[in-house]
């Protein structure tokens, strides 16, 4: 995750804060606990890749059974020496934020601390890792295009991975999985399913020309679909009732709709039914088509679709002032 979005993350401040404060060993479920943090594991451990980019270094041993954190052995410190002016520039930020004049004079202070501790700057930190970022991304489209070009064109595609790995493959589907955008495909040497993650790939080319026939059916593959996001623990049957059919695209690119279904009530309703996968891209499409539908089960996703509008539209807010 980008360090821009993890600062706007709700606990992000909560968990900075008590990994600076801490004095003593502890294990990664003790920490959240003690500090009444609800956020992911994964979130904690990449706060604490992203403290490590400003060289403050939190140690931390993983094994089978917990993940131990130490605390920082260096815990400098920015000192900051308020003139007159700054103090009174600051207090009248915090009082009145439509005033930009004060906001100036911080803003000048913070360049000039920035140049004096610029181990810690945030700024450029960020400015590096969205120029990563994008090329990154660049890099990505790219193969998400040849994939699906592969895909359409019913080649072979030669993949190869950025551990070193490289397999050629029948691919069958281009998904969202567990999050990520996915490939499902045949490896042709052994010719078993197999699935990846298109951030994994470094390098891709096609063979149109060969003689591999499929060796498996669309309806083994959803199998393997369905028997994936049963490890994963994250699918639901998700249930629709239609407003304005011709209105709404209930063929989203990248999701896999497991063993969708149609039929209409007594009262000429559209009734809609299919596996989902529950992610942020589900929600995103939902939010699309939220004037046409409305989710009739399960309650679960309908309350945690509710709260993605109201984060969504709290964002927005935020953006515009």
């Amino acid at each position: 995750m980008l360090s821009s979005n993890l600062l706007g993350l709700d606990q992000f401040w909560t968990i900075v804060r008590n990994l600076e404060a801490l004095n003593e060993k502890t294990t990664l479920e003790d920490f959240k606990t003690k500090f009444d943090i609800y956020a992911d594991d994964r979130i904690v451990l990449e706060i604490i890749s992203f403290m490590e980019k400003f060289d403050y270094h939190i140690k931390v041993n993983k094994n089978e059974e917990y993940v131990l954190i130490h605390p920082a052995v260096d815990k400098s410190e920015v000192n900051i020496p308020f003139s007159f002016t700054d103090w009174l520039a600051l207090q009248s930020c915090l009082l009145n934020r439509d005033n930009d004049k004060p906001f100036e004079i911080l803003k000048e202070k913070t360049q000039n601390l920035n140049e004096q501790n610029n181990y810690w700057d945030l700024y450029k930190t960020l400015e590096k890792e969205l120029m990563v970022d994008n090329q990154e991304e660049t890099s990505r489209q790219f193969i998400i295009k040849k994939l699906e070009q592969a895909n359409k064109d019913n080649c072979l595609a030669f993949v190869k991975f950025n551990d070193g790995k490289a397999y050629e493959i029948y691919i069958h589907n281009i998904i969202i999985l567990d999050g990520r955008l996915s490939v499902i495909a045949e490896e042709v040497i052994d010719r078993c399913l197999i699935s990846f993650f298109i951030t994994d790939v470094l390098e891709v080319s096609s063979r149109p020309e060969h003689t591999y026939q499929a060796n498996y059916s669309p309806i083994q593959v959803e199998d393997f679909i369905a028997g994936m996001r049963a490890v994963i623990d994250n699918e639901e049957r998700l249930v629709l009732k239609i407003y304005n059919p011709e209105k709404v695209n209930l063929n989203p690119p990248y999701h896999f709709l497991g063993s969708p279904y149609i039929t209409s009530n007594s009262s000429g309703d559209y009734i809609w039914a299919a596996s989902v996968e529950v992610s942020d891209e589900l929600f995103s499409w939902l939010k699309m088509i939220k004037d046409d539908v409305e989710i009739i089960d399960p309650e679960p996703i309908k309350k945690e679709f509710e709260k993605y509008l109201e984060n969504s539209s709290n964002n927005e807010l935020k953006k515009a002032s």
